[in-house]
């Protein structure tokens, strides 16, 4: 059984329902419902598997287990990722759901299989890894860390992402900054390709070289499909004390939703093929797929051979790393590289910084802006309408956005972003954060507006782009 090595945790005799501690409660007094909380991401799958695992518990209690996501329970910062499985160690949060290498820091290092470079290469190999022996191999490990691992939820297999160009050999990475993790395999892998992750940053093109990431959740840029330095999967786990007080009922309740939760996201994955298809698809203009030569995959795996030196020196890592080649090899090996898909990024070779823009300029966009582009979607809309303050200086801007509409519940958040821009005569090559670059003709008007002309084209980019210029931006102080 998955939980057997955790009988011992089980002596103390279990108190039906009835919670004395922690942050367990009874909904509706006595009687009621026994409600836990979940303590998860705040965006991404840890929220997407949470709330499915919630309704898969209320369902199979026939409502007398609630399960609570808090997907703010941790403020953006750099430790975030320590500080939120800290609030499941600590008893703070009855239940957790987030990526197993947030779990390294707290001392479980049976998970770290996930980050090794290269063996968890295909989305059909993951759902194996999550669903059998090797998997409660991998969960066996939570023991240290004062909580029981519930189950593996896969997300998928990751890739490089170069943000302004491609990462395919060694020599893309010496000496640059990635957005990532603190955990410690994933750095081990950049540090040995010469590259430092820097922990709690989005990828921002500004800062970064680029990041890691599978297809869906990877920002615009190059993503190196056929290189794949580690699988996402999240894990759901609760506290030792919380699951010590549940009665066999209910620890079966959870066990059953956990699994279940597994099979539908499994059930949900696409090869990683046609999700590099769709991601090209989706924004042909910013989205791109390459592809490593031979010698550039060569080179890398002999650059992070030696992560597996220090991984294996741990027994239990060292058997599941070996179950993982043994499960591989069963299917077949690695999968067949994606075709290369998606156009270069927007260059503009000779322009240069000007100050001749330098202002603050203001524009609305609004909801019959939007739909006459054919920008239906009510969340663009919600996300989308609202007024924007631009101050350009020498080449440098910096965006703020006051919605109309307040969009999200994280009180942290705060709308705008800063990037760069360049001209060469009429033509302007803008830089985001994210976002990939743009090209667009540019004047200002006789009193000093800001005017863009921005090119034909069924694009979802050029159609945001006729909507952000169908109006000058009027200047409103210098």
């Amino acid at each position: 059984m998955r939980l057997a090595t955790l009988a011992l945790l089980l002596a103390t005799p279990a108190l039906s329902g009835c919670f004395d501690g922690g942050s367990a409660t009874k909904a509706g007094g006595t009687a009621g419902p026994l409600t836990l909380r979940l303590a998860t991401e705040d965006v991404g799958p840890g929220i997407i598997h949470s709330l499915e695992f919630a309704r898969r518990v209320e369902e199979l209690s026939h409502g007398q287990m609630r399960i609570e996501p808090d997907q703010y329970s941790v403020k953006a910062q750099p430790d975030y990722e320590r500080l939120l499985a800290r609030k499941v160690t600590s008893g703070e949060f009855d239940l957790g759901v987030m990526g197993t290498r947030y779990w390294e820091r707290a001392g479980v290092t049976s998970l770290r299989a996930f980050d090794a470079p290269f063996l968890v290469t295909s989305n059909a190999l993951l759902a194996e890894v999550v669903s059998g022996g090797v998997a409660e191999d991998m969960l066996s490990g939570f023991e240290r860390a004062g909580v029981v691992g519930l189950g593996l939820v896969p997300v998928g297999v990751e890739h490089p992402a170069g943000l302004n160009r491609p990462l395919l050999g060694p020599k893309d990475y010496a000496g640059t900054s990635m957005a990532g993790t603190a955990a410690q395999t994933p750095n081990a892998v950049m540090r040995a390709l010469g590259a430092t992750y820097v922990q709690g940053e989005d990828p921002d093109r500004t800062k970064h070289v680029g990041g890691v990431g599978a297809y869906g959740f990877t920002p615009p840029g190059f993503v190196t499909g056929n290189v794949t330095l580690d699988a996402w999967a999240n894990a759901i786990v609760i506290n030792a004390r919380a699951y010590e007080r549940l009665d066999d009922r209910q620890r079966s309740i959870l066990a059953t939703a956990a699994d279940q939760t597994r099979a539908w996201a499994i059930a949900s994955m696409r090869s990683d093929a046609r999700n590099a298809r769709a991601y090209c698809k989706a924004d042909p203009e910013s989205n791109s797929v390459v592809l490593a030569s031979g010698a550039d995959i060569a080179a890398l795996q002999a650059a992070t051979a030696s992560v597996y030196g220090e991984l294996e020196r741990d027994q239990l890592t060292r058997r599941v790393i070996a179950r993982i080649r043994e499960l591989k090899q069963r299917l077949g090996g690695d999968p067949v590289a994606p075709a290369a898909c998606g156009e270069p990024v927007a260059t503009l070779p000779n322009a240069k910084p000007t100050s001749a823009l330098d202002g603050v300029y203001r524009v609305e966009i609004t909801e019959a802006e939007l739909l006459a582009e054919g920008l239906t979607d009510p969340s663009i809309i919600a996300g989308v309408t609202g007024v924007y303050t631009y101050t350009y200086k020498g080449g440098k801007y910096c965006e703020v956005f006051k919605p109309k509409t307040n969009t999200s519940n994280n009180p942290n958040f705060v709308p705008g972003q800063c990037g760069t821009y360049a001209v060469d005569g009429d033509r302007m090559l803008t830089t985001f954060a994210v976002d990939a670059p743009i090209v667009s003709r540019w004047r200002l008007t006789a009193s000093g507006d800001l005017k863009f002309m921005p090119d034909r084209g069924n694009s979802m980019r050029k159609r945001f782009a006729r909507a952000f210029a169908k109006d000058p931006w009027k200047r409103i102080t210098d």
